[in-house]
């Protein structure tokens, strides 16, 4: 028996309420956003791992680092490629995907 979808339940931790929140006031007038916000945190959106899944890609592994499989964890919080950005944007180089979500408005993770 499965218990929910893990990605979703790993990306929202115990902050679902008001992640869900998040996603529904600040982005509930925006439908390309709220698609974003949505795929990111169920993790069926356009990265190698998702693609592989549905047969779209012969790889799961991450085009830029071609070290890890490329989930939205591995992109948002993970890829060593990735770092600089990351570290610009939300002022971390490495941080796990629950963390980020924890600590980032909805808005900032999707903009």
């Amino acid at each position: 028996e499965r218990n929910g979808h893990p990605h979703t339940k790993l990306t929202l931790g115990n902050h679902t309420t008001r992640i869900i929140k998040q996603v529904n006031t600040s982005l509930g007038r925006n439908r390309k956003k709220y698609r974003i916000a949505t795929q990111l945190i169920t993790g069926h959106c356009a990265l190698n791992k998702y693609l592989y899944t549905i047969q779209r890609s012969n790889t799961k592994a991450c085009p830029d680092c071609h070290e890890h499989v490329e989930t939205v964890g591995h992109f948002l919080g993970l890829c060593p490629a990735n770092s600089a950005n990351r570290a610009e944007y939300f002022g971390e180089y490495y941080f796990m995907i629950s963390e980020l979500f924890k600590c980032n408005h909805i808005t900032n993770i999707v903009n």
